[in-house]
């Protein structure tokens, strides 16, 4: 296929024939250097809108070769000098030694050497050099000596918040290519969160620039969102075939009746069992979680099944040994944090087990493609409790803290304006979580409640499935008939109103507190009783009866609209981690935000 026919398949209207001449030449470098002669895909959009047209690009794809060649392709032909930005140094390692090995210029700053020393390479058209005892002069010198032949620099992170980056880049008088990859890491809660949200600086430093943003899953609104924090003014977004999960099967319960992590090892056992002999991951959401499963796997298998665990809290050197040792298959079962898992990646794994919920149905998306890259049959499982919020809470709090102080121009504001913005922060967030909770409680095909949205899914008089020609999830596997949904908007806009009536009477709105109104309990305490939406007139003519079932279900829906907020009744000293004890200590309230508007179908 040539340019022109890209071209003409492509979503972005006329293409000039100055253009067209310019696809060419891309698909001619892209089959010299990759030796693959046509556009695949969204590629001939992508690299016409953001190389070519210099437009910012939120592009969602999948990874792999065909993702590298978005920007590496234009890197090879322009005068640019192409600046990628990826979270974790084994991601780097790996995205180098492709790009070397393709003879492509490729340059990257290590964190991880002593004395701020880089990693400096040149093999190819210009010799072969390889030292890791160069110190970042070096690699600033061939930058500088070499801008003809050094065409991509590759970062963490970090290293854009450094105060020398940015003059460096200026320095070189080049023209410049930013590229964001892994550009959920924007929206989910990982260990680069804070860093990956302040990349706005590249727009803001460098206005005629053109910004790429890449990942694997993010809907139209999150893409949004990415390009708004990377103060991308009119950017386009271009959404191609992200459907890899196709050979894996999702499966999700909602139990512990809200109890810690603790009392969850003996499922995970089970789960375990049923994978004695294959390769697999065990995500949990914090370092301190890690530690204690992977203890508790050792304590129950011995060397029945060698374990091996990553997160944030150990050395770079031991994490990339135990993905290391993983990978090559010398050991059976990787437990990570959600901070880390992002990047670990083996055709041996067969499944994923999410013992903890992770930040958003994104982050579950992503890290249950760890599963399955072979192709074969993959298990993706989801073991979820509503406590998991608290879990999390730490976390949000920190980063909130670190956002609003770093807004703040390093000094923290007073306490109420702290507390309400860090609110604005964390309160998203937690209708996030509370997302993934509905997708573990929902009776309804996952794949389906992955694509739509669960809020789309809880407005729907019908059930759907997707799995057909695909592996079934655990809700298509019984092969039932779908229920009959009720209408109960009526329902949710009573449990609206019973929060926004306890808060104008400064009454605690907890989870439970609701339901029990809600149901009209008779545990409900007599200040609450005297409230109008206890009183029976208000549920006269409501179908179904009012239950605890039916009102956490409302609730749950209410707080993924974002019509209730989830608040943390978290003390200040919860701005540090906690122990897995400490957890299960704090509760949430809940306050109105945007009046419900959609209707809700329970069945």
């Amino acid at each position: 296929m040539s340019a022109i026919d890209d071209a003409a398949s492509t979503q972005h209207g006329d293409v000039t024939p100055r253009e067209t001449n310019r696809l060419e030449r891309h698909r001619y470098a892209k089959g010299l250097v990759f030796k693959v002669s046509s556009f695949h895909g969204i590629q001939a959009d992508v690299i016409l809108h953001s190389a070519i047209r210099k437009e910012d690009v939120v592009a969602v794809c999948k990874t792999g070769d065909e993702r590298t060649q978005l920007f590496a392709v234009p890197a090879l032909l322009g005068p640019e000098l192409t600046v990628v930005v990826l979270p974790y140094m084994h991601m780097v390692d790996d995205m180098y030694e492709s790009l070397i090995s393709r003879s492509v210029g490729t340059v990257y700053m290590h964190p991880h050497l002593i004395a701020d020393r880089m990693r400096y390479a040149r093999r190819g058209l210009f010799g072969s050099v390889s030292d890791h005892s160069h110190n970042s002069r070096l690699a600033v010198h061939t930058l500088v000596t070499y801008p003809k032949l050094a065409k991509i620099l590759i970062v963490t992170p970090d290293r854009p918040r450094r105060p020398d980056f940015v003059p460096f880049l200026r320095s070189l008088g080049r023209p410049l290519r930013f590229v964001v990859d892994e550009a959920q890491c924007i929206l989910d809660v990982t260990k680069f969160h804070t860093a990956y949200n302040t990349l706005g600086l590249f727009k803001e430093t460098f206005p005629e620039s053109s910004v790429l943003a890449l990942t694997s899953t993010a809907s139209p609104a999150a893409a949004s969102e990415i390009a708004r924090v990377l103060r991308c003014p009119a950017p386009r977004i271009i959404f191609g075939d992200v459907d890899r999960d196709k050979n894996i099967s999702f499966c999700a319960r909602s139990d512990r009746d809200g109890r810690g992590i603790r009392y969850a090892c003996e499922p995970l056992f089970e789960l375990l069992a049923k994978h004695p002999t294959e390769s697999g991951i065990v995500f949990v959401a914090s370092a301190g979680a890690c530690d204690f499963v992977f203890e508790e796997i050792r304590e129950r298998f011995g060397e029945d099944l060698p374990v091996a665990q990553c997160h944030e809290c150990m050395g770079y050197e031991q994490n990339k040994e135990s993905a290391r040792q993983w990978a090559s298959g010398d050991v059976k079962l990787l437990v990570v944090s959600s901070f880390y898992g992002i990047g670990v990646d083996s055709p041996l794994c067969r499944f994923v087990i999410h013992l903890e919920m992770p930040s958003s149905l994104s982050a579950l998306q992503q890290e249950s493609g760890r599963a399955g890259r072979d192709g074969r049959p993959a298990v993706s499982y989801l073991l979820a409790t509503r406590s998991d919020h608290v879990t999390w809470a730490p976390m949000l709090l920190r980063l909130a803290r670190e956002q609003v102080v770093r807004e703040a121009g390093g000094v923290p504001p007073s306490m109420p304006v702290l507390r309400t913005k860090m609110l604005d922060f964390t309160a998203p967030r937690h209708q996030r979580i509370e997302e993934v909770w509905l997708y573990a409680s929902l009776q309804a095909c996952r794949r389906w409640i992955l694509s739509a949205g669960v809020s789309d899914v809880c407005a729907a008089p019908r059930l759907q499935r997707l799995c057909a020609g695909r592996a079934l999830c655990d809700h298509c596997q019984k092969q039932e008939d779908e229920p009959l949904r009720l209408d109960v908007s009526r329902h949710a806009q009573l449990v609206y109103d019973i929060v926004q009536d306890m808060c104008d009477n400064e009454l605690a709105a907890t989870v439970q507190g609701v339901i029990g109104m809600f149901m009209r309990s008779v545990r409900v305490p007599e200040r609450c009783k005297r409230l109008g939406t206890f009183g029976e007139r208000s549920r006269a003519l409501l179908f179904p009866k009012p239950t605890s079932r039916l009102g956490g279900y409302l609730v749950s829906v209410l707080i993924a609209r974002g019509n209730l907020l989830l608040l943390d009744s978290l003390p200040d000293t919860m701005f540090e981690n906690v122990t897995i004890e400490e957890r299960e200590c704090y509760a949430f309230s809940l306050r109105v935000g945007t009046p419900p508007s959609l209707p809700v179908y329970y069945s």
